[in-house]
């Protein structure tokens, strides 16, 4: 092997990872033999990272990369991977995956330093192109005399000053780099458990629905407006034990082409407090040009919060334009539709989060490729 070019002293260009320094990854111990800075040039401003050529005499060579504190771990193709094209975009297709176009840019050697096996100079040139199926990088170099892919993994800085032992620690990494696995990965798997629990959710609503709660009183009236003594109906004294919970008061009549009126009040045989509310009905229909039609409803329901345990009373006190019977009954702690929107809301935080930084990430991600995400802005 022969030494090519070294401007350490003339350029303040620090490896990581000094020349001579031996690693071990992948089971085998490694050299650092070279080192070369590449530099790439877009819209105007320069982009340089690092690469470090390593050998073992029984697996050959490898590489190491880094820019802005990111690393990839490189091995060079045997067999040139099959492209194809995508929604009019470059792919690559290697190991069973599909490995999507990233950038293409002309990569230049700004700096070496070490030992190469090949003819390396400062002023090299390369057509270098990128595909990405993080974690991993797909990468061709076209010279005009040769084409050359490689495969890079991700792999953290850490795991590579453990296995050079370095001193002190790896730069942190800054920004997203084209092939950096996204933290916010686990957001299918959120979303496949989410669907779990909201099919144990809604299957619990619908159980409770059916149950009902527990009835605490039931009785049929009727109500004649003709007759003014008896119409205000109070029904026989019920308990309620336990916790404060919700209570419901359902309303049912017979009501046709009339409105009904209902004036309600929940009282404490205890204490003589009582809690008043109001609750109208009314239903109408007819045919008018042929068609049928109809409005309103003949029942009604409302619901008391934190009703406390004790003995009550429900006093009703109806109105309307004519006769009608109707059913009350009155239900403790009955299943509710905002305790199930709540608990839906909890369950849906997670999954949706996640896909929201994911979305982030992957936008981050991208702006930085020749395939920026359309932002919508209009600078016409």
């Amino acid at each position: 092997m022969k030494v090519l070019q070294s401007f350490a002293e003339r350029v303040k260009v620090k490896p990581y990872i000094l020349i001579g320094a031996r690693g071990r990854l992948h089971g085998a111990d490694w050299d650092v033999l070279g080192f070369q800075q590449r530099t790439i040039r877009v819209e105007g401003v320069s982009y340089s990272w690092r690469e470090y050529l390593l050998h073992n005499p029984e697996r050959g060579f490898r590489y190491l990369s880094e820019y802005n504190g990111h690393w990839n771990d490189i091995t060079v193709l045997t067999t040139p991977p099959r492209e194809s094209r995508q929604s009019g975009r470059p792919v690559a297709y290697a190991l069973g995956k599909t490995f999507r176009h990233f950038q293409r840019a002309a990569a230049e050697t700004t700096f070496v330093l070490g030992e190469f096996p090949w003819q390396v100079r400062v002023g090299d040139v390369a057509q270098a192109d990128d595909f990405v199926d993080p974690p991993l990088l797909l990468s061709r170099e076209r010279t005009e005399d040769e084409e050359s892919w490689s495969l890079g993994e991700y792999t953290s800085g850490a795991r590579l000053w453990e296995a050079f032992k370095l001193e002190g620690r790896p730069p942190f990494p800054r920004g997203t780099f084209a092939n950096q696995p996204s933290p916010h990965s686990g957001a299918g798997r959120l979303w496949s458990t989410f669907l779990l629990l909201f099919a144990v959710l809604v299957a619990v609503f619908f159980w409770r629905a059916a149950t009902g709660g527990q009835n605490v009183l039931a009785s049929n009236q009727a109500f004649d407006p003709a007759v003014e003594e008896n119409n205000v109906f109070v029904t026989e004294p019920f308990t309620v034990s336990g916790r404060p919970s919700a209570m419901k008061v359902e309303l049912r009549t017979d009501v046709n082409n009339a409105w009904g009126a209902f004036d309600l009040a929940l009282v404490d045989e205890r204490s003589g407090t009582s809690r008043e509310l109001s609750e109208d009905v009314g239903y109408y229909h007819g045919v008018e040009d042929g068609e049928s039609w109809s409005e309103g409803s003949r029942s009604t329901s409302v619901r008391l919060g934190g009703v406390p345990a004790g003995t009550y009373r429900l006093v009703v006190a109806p109105q309307g334009e004519g006769a009608f019977t109707y059913d009350v009954r009155v239900i403790r702690d009955p299943p509710g539709g905002f305790m199930f929107l709540a608990a839906l809301f909890l369950l849906v935080l997670p999954p949706l989060y996640m896909s929201l930084m994911s979305a982030s990430f992957e936008h981050q991600r991208w702006l930085e490729s020749d395939y920026p995400p359309e932002t919508g802005d209009d600078d016409e």
